[in-house]
C-alpha cells in the first residue's frame, strides 16, 4: 500500500485511494488541493472533503516567517505518515479536562470612549487590563486572550492547581475590588462584570485569530460559552458563577442564588449565583474512589480475625473470608498485612486479580495468575512453558490426579499433537473438567503446605471464575486452604452462610486513625502543619485512599502553600495536579492509560513513537510520584497504575480523536508484534479496535474471542462477546460486509445459546433462522449447512420431527453439493438420527450405510465437538444396531454394537464410548441377558461419573436396576425409579419411553401391574409429545403384558394387536416378535392355540438370522407348544 493510500486509510477514506492515484496525486501535492479539486476527484460528500482538507492542514508545516506564538511544534508530513506501527494521524496535544473559565468585561466601554479623551481612554483601558491580569496571575490563572475591553482566563490549565474554582472566584472578587479603586483619568468611574463557569472543556488547540501577529489558546465546549453568557448577566461590579462552580465553592463564599434564566445558546435554563463575599469557612470534599494504601493503620481488629482463621486453616480446617468495602477503604492493604509474614515460613500465598477489562474473559484471573506465578514471557517457547508448569506441579504433587495433560491446554501452551484432548471434548464436559482440575490444584497444593489463596475484586469476576469460587468454598472445608476474597458492596454470593465462611466489612477510619495515616504518608518530607492536616481529614471523610492521595498532593507543592489552597477540592483534581506536575511522565501516563490499568513494558515501548528517552524518563517519573508501580523484571516487566482512578484521570484528558488514534495504533502493534497476546486475548484487540472506530475488525476479534471461550466451555462469556460484536454491527458502513459479519456472529451465537439455554429454546431457533436468512442472501453453502443444521437440532429437541425431517433433507441436499465429505457425513448423521427416532428404519438404514461409507477416522473424528459432541462413526454404528435390532437382524445388531464400542475405544472419547456401550447394554436388555447388561452398565456408571457425564450415568443406573430386578434383587426397582425421575427432572426425553417401558415390564413381572400403568401412560404421553415413535411397538406390547397380568384379557388382546400392527407398519420385526409372543401366550391360555400358531409362525418365519438369541429361542419353544 502506498504512503498516500495509507494516509487515506488512516482517515477511514481508503475508498478514494484509486482515484487519487489515477490522477497522479502524490504526498507532496496534498497541500495544493482545494475543495474543487476534491470534487473533481470524486469526493462528493462534503464531510469527507472537510476531513481531508483538515488533515492536509495538519500535515502542512508552519511557514518559517510566520510570527506569533508557537506553543508546540506541528509534526511534519513525513513523520506522521511514517509512524512505527500504522499510518495514523498525529495524536493531538489538546486535552479534555476540567476547567474553570472566567470572562470579565469593562462595563460601558463604548460610552466611556465617547466621553473621554482618546489618550485618557487608552490609559483607563491599560489600567483596567493591568488590574485584571494581576489578580488573575496572583490566583495562578492563565490569561488566554484579550478581547478589546474584556479578558478571557482559564483556571486549571496548563497546570492544574488545587481548588481552581475557588481561586477563580477569589480572583473575581479581587478584580472587582481592584477596578473599583482604579485611578481613572478625568474622573471617569470604571466598573467590571465577571462570569465564571466550571466544567469539562477541550483546551490546548491553537486557533488563528485572523491577525498576523496573534493566536489564541482556545478552550472549546459549553463551559467557556456559559462563562461568557454569565458575564453578560452580571450587574456592574459583581461576580456571577455557574451552578457547578457553586457546588465546589459553597461554604467558602457567601452566595446569593439568582432566579433561573434562559441564556442564549443554552438548551436548558441556568441557575446562577452571585458571589457576595469570601467566608472563612471550611470547604467540602466530594468523595472519590480508589484502591491501595501505603500505610497500615486502624485495622487491628479485622487483622486479628483473619489471623485467627489462618490459624484454624493451618490446623486443617479450611476457611473462607470475604472482605467487603468501598473503593479505597483498605481491602488490599489488609491482605498485604495478613500475607507478609508468610514469606519467610513454610506456608505461603497465591493471588489472583480480577479485572474490569475482563469481566467476560473466562477464567481470566486464573490464567493470568498462573502465567505470573510461573514466570511466563511472551517470547518463551511452548516447551519451556510446559517444563515450568511441570516443575511447579511436581513441587505440589498430585500431577496424575490433576490431569497434567490438560493444564497446558488451559494455559494456552501449544502442543505438538495435531489433535488435543480438548478437541475431543464437548463444551459441558470440558468446562466441568476445567473446574475439577483447578479445584484439584488447590487441594493438592494444600496437601503440601497450608496456604492463603487470594482472589481480589471479585465484583469483576467472570461467570466461570464465580463458579470456581463456589466450588472452592465447598471443597476446602477440610483442607489447609484459607480462601480470601475482596469485593465492593453489592457482590452476591450464595455461600456466605457456610459455617467456615466469614464476611468482613471494613468501615471508615476514625479521626485519630486518619491523622496517623496522613502523618505516615507525609513523614518522608516536611510533615503536615495542623491546619493542613485538619483540612485533609475533613475532606478525606475517613477513606484511607482519599487521605493518602490528598496528603501526597500537599507534599508535592511548595512549602509556602496554605492549608486551604494546598488541598484539592476533589480526588480527581488531586490526581490531575500530580499528572500536570510530571514532565515526560504525563504523556507516558496518557498513552499507558489507553492500554489499561496494567500495561506491559514491551507493549508500551512498541506503541510509543516519541523519543525513547522520554519514555524511559516518563516511567521513572510515574514510579517516583507513586502513580504507578513495577512488577516483574526483564521481559516480564509490567506496570500497574496505583488505582483505577489514576488511570481514568489520565485517559480522560485525551480527546476522542486522540484516543481513537492511540487505540488503533495499540491494536495494530499487538496484532503485528505480539502474536501470543493476540492469540490469548483477542477480546483485548476487539476493545481497542472498537474504541478506534474500526468496527469490522473489532467484530472479527470479538468472534475470535467467542471461539476461544468455546475452547474453555465458557458459554456465558461467549454470549457476552457475541453481544459486543452485535453492538458494533451498525457501525459497519458496507452493507454486504455487515451482513457477512452478522452471519458469522449468528453462527457462533447459536452454539453458545444451545449450551446456555438448551437446544430447544426459542432463542436458538430465532438465531439459526436469522442465520439461514443471511446465509441464503450473502453466505456460502457451508454457512447454509451450519444454519440449517442448527435449526434441525432445535426441531428434534422440541419433538417437532416433521420439521426436523425437512431440515435433515435440506442438510443432505446441501451436503451433497459440498466437496468436503465432512458436510455430507454430518448431513447423513442428522438424517439417520431423526429417521431413527421416528421409526423409519429403512431410511435410517440407508443413511447410515451411505454415511459410514464416507467415514474416515483421521479426518472426521475432528468434527465431533461441533456436531453433537459425539463421533459420527460411532453414532452410525449405534443407529445401524438399533435399526437391525428393530428389523429383526439380531446377529448383525450384535456385530454393529461391538463395532461401535471398538471405534469409540479407539477414539478415546468418553461421550462416544458412553453412547456405544449404553446402546450395547440396551440391546443386551432386549435379549434378556441380565449378566451382560450388569457388566456393561456398571462400567458405564463408573466412567460417566469420572467424566461428569450425568445423563449417561442415569441411563446406566436404570439398566443396572433392570438387571438386578430380573435377578430377584428388589433394590433394582427403587434404583430404576430414582434414575428415571432424575432423567425427567433434567429434561432428558429421548429414550425416556424405552426406559419407562422396561421399568413397567419389570413391575408387571412381579405382579405390581397397578404401579406399571401410570408409568406406561406417562411414557406414551412423552412419545406423543416428542414423536419418538421408534419405541411405540415396545410400549404397546408392554402395555398388553401389564393388562394381561391385571386379568383384563379383552383389553390385553386389543393392546397386543395394536402393538403388532404398529410394528408391522414400521417393519420392526424384532418388536413384532415380542408383541406376537405376548398375544400367542394370551390366546394359548384361552385355548386358542390355532390362532396363536398362525400368528407366531407367520412372524417367526420371516426371520433369517439370530435363532440362537433368547427372543427367538423362547419364540420357538412357544410355537412348539401351540402347534
Amino acid at each position: 500500500m502506498s504512503d498516500l493510500a495509507q494516509w487515506l486509510a488512516s482517515l477511514n477514506l481508503e475508498q478514494y485511494a484509486e482515484a487519487f492515484e489515477n490522477d497522479a496525486i502524490e504526498i507532496d501535492l496534498l497541500p495544493e488541493l482545494t475543495d474543487d479539486d476534491l470534487k473533481a476527484l470524486g469526493v462528493d460528500a462534503l464531510g469527507h472533503r472537510k476531513r481531508i482538507l483538515k488533515a492536509i492542514t495538519a500535515l502542512s508545516p508552519e511557514p518559517e516567517s510566520s510570527p506569533g506564538p508557537t506553543p508546540r511544534s506541528t509534526p511534519s508530513t513525513e513523520s506522521q505518515l511514517q509512524s512505527p506501527s500504522t499510518a495514523q494521524p498525529a495524536v493531538s496535544q489538546a486535552e479534555r479536562r476540567q476547567l474553570t473559565v472566567m470572562f470579565c468585561d469593562l462595563v460601558g466601554s463604548v460610552a466611556l470612549a465617547e466621553q473621554m479623551d482618546v489618550e485618557d481612554y487608552r490609559d483607563l483601558l491599560t489600567g483596567f487590563r493591568n488590574a485584571v491580569v494581576s489578580q488573575i496571575e496572583a490566583a495562578h490563572g492563565f490569561v488566554a486572550k484579550h478581547l478589546g475591553d474584556g479578558i478571557l482566563a482559564y483556571f486549571g490549565y496548563p497546570q492544574a492547581s488545587e481548588n481552581d474554582p475557588e481561586r477563580a472566584v477569589r480572583a473575581g472578587l479581587g478584580i472587582v475590588e481592584a477596578v473599583t479603586v482604579l485611578d481613572s483619568p478625568g474622573g471617569a468611574v470604571a466598573k467590571v462584570r465577571v462570569g465564571i463557569a466550571t466544567g469539562e472543556a477541550v483546551v490546548g488547540d491553537v486557533l488563528e485569530t485572523g491577525a498576523s501577529d496573534q493566536s489564541e489558546l482556545a478552550a472549546l465546549g459549553t463551559t467557556p460559552n456559559l462563562a461568557a453568557r454569565l458575564q453578560g448577566e452580571a450587574e456592574p461590579d459583581s461576580v456571577i458563577i455557574s451552578e457547578t462552580t457553586q457546588r465546589v465553592v459553597s461554604g467558602l463564599f457567601e452566595l446569593q442564588e439568582l432566579p433561573p434564566r434562559t441564556l442564549k445558546g443554552m438548551t436548558e435554563d441556568v441557575s446562577p449565583f452571585r458571589v457576595v463575599r469570601e467566608l472563612r469557612g471550611q470547604s467540602r470534599f466530594a468523595a472519590r474512589t480508589g484502591s491501595q494504601l501505603s500505610s497500615f493503620v486502624g485495622r487491628s481488629e479485622e487483622l486479628g480475625s483473619l489471623n485467627h482463621r489462618w490459624s484454624r486453616t493451618q490446623a486443617g480446617e479450611g476457611q473462607v473470608a470475604m472482605v467487603v468495602g468501598v473503593p479505597g477503604i483498605g481491602k488490599s492493604r489488609l491482605l498485604q498485612e495478613l500475607t507478609e509474614p508468610l514469606g519467610t515460613g513454610s506456608a505461603g500465598s497465591v493471588s489472583f486479580q480480577c479485572s474490569p477489562d475482563h469481566e467476560n474473559s473466562a477464567f481470566y484471573p486464573v490464567t493470568s495468575g498462573f502465567e505470573r506465578m510461573l514466570g511466563f514471557s511472551s517470547s518463551m517457547l511452548p516447551q519451556t512453558r510446559r517444563d515450568l508448569l511441570t516443575e511447579h506441579l511436581q513441587v505440589f504433587g498430585g500431577s496424575e490426579q490433576m490431569e497434567l495433560g490438560f493444564l497446558p491446554e488451559f494455559l494456552g501452551i501449544e502442543s505438538d499433537d495435531t489433535l488435543s484432548e480438548a478437541d475431543l471434548e464437548g463444551p459441558a464436559r470440558r468446562r466441568e473438567r476445567t473446574l475439577r482440575v483447578l479445584v484439584d490444584y488447590v487441594i493438592n497444593r494444600a496437601a503440601v503446605s497450608a496456604f492463603v489463596c487470594i482472589i481480589e475484586d471479585v465484583h469483576w469476576a467472570d461467570p466461570s471464575t464465580n463458579e470456581l469460587i463456589s466450588r472452592l468454598v465447598n471443597a476446602i472445608e477440610d483442607q489447609k486452604v484459607f480462601l480470601v476474597l475482596t469485593t465492593r458492596p453489592g457482590y452476591q454470593a450464595g455461600w456466605t452462610d457456610s459455617p467456615h465462611a466469614q464476611v468482613l466489612t471494613l468501615s471508615r477510619l476514625g479521626r485519630a486513625e486518619g491523622a496517623e495515616l496522613a502523618e505516615a504518608v507525609a513523614v518522608a518530607t516536611s510533615g503536615l502543619n495542623p491546619e493542613t492536616l485538619k483540612e485533609i481529614l475533613a475532606r478525606g471523610e475517613g477513606n484511607p485512599l482519599y487521605i493518602e492521595e490528598l496528603t501526597r498532593s500537599v507534599q508535592q507543592h511548595h512549602a509556602g502553600a496554605t492549608a486551604q489552597t494546598a488541598v484539592p477540592a476533589s480526588l480527581r483534581d488531586s490526581l490531575m495536579v500530580r499528572l500536570d506536575a510530571l514532565g515526560a511522565g504525563k504523556a507516558v501516563a496518557q498513552w499507558a492509560s489507553v492500554i489499561g490499568r496494567t500495561f506491559d513494558s514491551a507493549v508500551l515501548h512498541a506503541v510509543w513513537d516519541k523519543e525513547p528517552e522520554d519514555l524511559r524518563q516518563g516511567i521513572v517519573e510515574l514510579e517516583r510520584a507513586g502513580l504507578a508501580s513495577r512488577e516483574g523484571e526483564g521481559e516480564l516487566t509490567r506496570y500497574v497504575f496505583r488505582n483505577n482512578l489514576i488511570r481514568d484521570t489520565a485517559y480522560d484528558t485525551l480527546l476522542r480523536d486522540a484516543r481513537s488514534v492511540l487505540h488503533r495504533r495499540l491494536a495494530s502493534v499487538i496484532e503485528n508484534e505480539f502474536p501470543d497476546l493476540r492469540k490469548r486475548q483477542p477480546e483485548l484487540l476487539a476493545r481497542h479496535y472498537a474504541a478506534a472506530g474500526v468496527a469490522d475488525t473489532a467484530i472479527e476479534f470479538w468472534l475470535d474471542a467467542v471461539r476461544l471461550t468455546f475452547g474453555r466451555s465458557a458459554m456465558v462469556e461467549a454470549l457476552a462477546h457475541v453481544a459486543s460484536a452485535e453492538a458494533e454491527l451498525d457501525s459497519v458502513a458496507d452493507t454486504a460486509h455487515r451482513a457477512q459479519l452478522e452471519l458469522a456472529t449468528a453462527l457462533l451465537k447459536g452454539p453458545a445459546l444451545m449450551n446456555t439455554h438448551g437446544s430447544g429454546s426459542q432463542a436458538v431457533a430465532d438465531t439459526y433462522r436469522h442465520a439461514l436468512e443471511l446465509a441464503e442472501r450473502v453466505g456460502r453453502a457451508e454457512d447454509r449447512f451450519t444454519a440449517t443444521w442448527g435449526l434441525w437440532l432445535h426441531h428434534q429437541m422440541v419433538g417437532n420431527f416433521e420439521s426436523a425431517q425437512a431440515s435433515a433433507d435440506d442438510i443432505v441436499t446441501i451436503g451433497r453439493d459440498l466437496s468436503d465429505s465432512t458436510y455430507l457425513l454430518q448431513a447423513h448423521h442428522s438424517a439417520w438420527t431423526t429417521e431413527g427416532h421416528v421409526g423409519n428404519h429403512e431410511k435410517t438404514h440407508r443413511h447410515t450405510e451411505e454415511g459410514l461409507a464416507l467415514y474416515d477416522f483421521e479426518k472426521h473424528r475432528r468434527s465431533m465437538v461441533m456436531y453433537g459432541d459425539h463421533d459420527a462413526g460411532v453414532c452410525g454404528y449405534v443407529h445401524r444396531n438399533l435399526t437391525s435390532w428393530s428389523l429383526g437382524y439380531f446377529d448383525q445388531a450384535e456385530e454393529l454394537a461391538s463395532s461401535a464400542v471398538e471405534l469409540a475405544r479407539k477414539l478415546k472419547h468418553p461421550p462416544s464410548l458412553m453412547m456405544a456401550e449404553t446402546h450395547a447394554a440396551m440391546f443386551c436388555q432386549f435379549l434378556g441377558e441380565a449378566d451382560r447388561v450388569l457388566e456393561i452398565a456398571e462400567r458405564i456408571e463408573q466412567s460417566s461419573a469420572t467424566y461428569g457425564l450425568t445423563s449417561w450415568r442415569l441411563n446406566a443406573e436404570i439398566l443396572i436396576g433392570w438387571a438386578k430386578a430380573l435377578s430377584g434383587d428388589t433394590s433394582g426397582f427403587a434404583q430404576m425409579e430414582t434414575a428415571i425421575a432424575a432423567r425427567e427432572a433434567a429434561g432428558s426425553r429421548l429414550r425416556q419411553p424405552y426406559f419407562q417401558a422396561i421399568y413397567a415390564q419389570q413391575l408387571a413381572r412381579v405382579g405390581r401391574h397397578e404401579e406399571a400403568v401410570p408409568v406406561l401412560e406417562s411414557a406414551l404421553a412423552i412419545l406423543d409429545q416428542t414423536g419418538e415413535r421408534r419405541w411405540e411397538p415396545l410400549l404397546q406390547a408392554v402395555k398388553g403384558e401389564v393388562l394381561s397380568v391385571g386379568e383384563d384379557a379383552a383389553a390385553a388382546e386389543r393392546q397386543y394387536q395394536l402393538a403388532v400392527a404398529i410394528a408391522r407398519k414400521q417393519q420392526a420385526l424384532g418388536f413384532e416378535l415380542a408383541a406376537a409372543c405376548g398375544l400367542a401366550r394370551l390366546w394359548s391360555g384361552q385355548q386358542r392355540s390355532e390362532e396363536a400358531n398362525n400368528l407366531l409362525s407367520g412372524t417367526f418365519g420371516r426371520f433369517s438370522e439370530g435363532f440362537e438369541k433368547q427372543p427367538l429361542r423362547e419364540a420357538r419353544v412357544l410355537l412348539e407348544s401351540v402347534s
